[in-house]
């Protein structure tokens, strides 16, 4: 069964170096030795750059950053890591109309998972982002759909 987190860390993404700090552990290349990133509306390899942008030219600096989640799958599972990211790329999806996001895939444990860095600031009008209920339950939905062809089923772990 897939895990699905969203990760809390009061105060360390509201930090003026958030961007570069979570961008950059997602990113480590010991975690990601293949290579499996990929986002939308963003050059990965800008990505803190291009994040910090959008945020400065809305002025929304003050807020918090980012919106980092984590999608994990059991050994038993038999993931490869070229499957998670398949899915990751699918998952990005979900907010690409209005946020820039990225992923990257994780190979640093016996389990292969994908983090994801949102922008809480909207590209497409400087709307800071809420994080309703019904978009967390709407994430979900979007995340089981895309799992059910590899017969796997979701939880979330918050």
């Amino acid at each position: 069964m897939a895990v699905f987190k969203i990760v809390h860390e009061p105060g360390k993404y509201s930090d003026p170096s958030a961007y570069r700090t979570v961008l950059g552990y997602c990113f480590r290349p010991d975690k990601t030795p293949s290579g499996f990133v990929g986002g939308r509306n963003i050059d990965v390899n800008h990505a803190a750059e291009e994040m910090e942008t959008v945020s400065k030219v809305f002025g929304k600096t003050d807020k918090t950053k980012v919106r980092h989640f984590i999608l994990s799958f059991s050994p038993t599972e038999n993931m490869t890591p070229a499957e998670v990211a398949e899915v990751a790329d699918q998952a990005a999806d979900y907010y690409s109309a209005r946020h820039q996001i990225v992923f990257a895939v994780h190979e640093d444990t016996d389990h292969p998972h994908a983090h994801f860095v949102m922008n809480h600031v909207s590209f497409r009008d400087g709307r800071h982002y809420n994080g309703t209920k019904q978009d967390y339950y709407g994430l979900q939905r979007h995340i089981k759909n895309i799992l059910r062809p590899y017969g796997l089923s979701l939880t979330a772990a918050n």
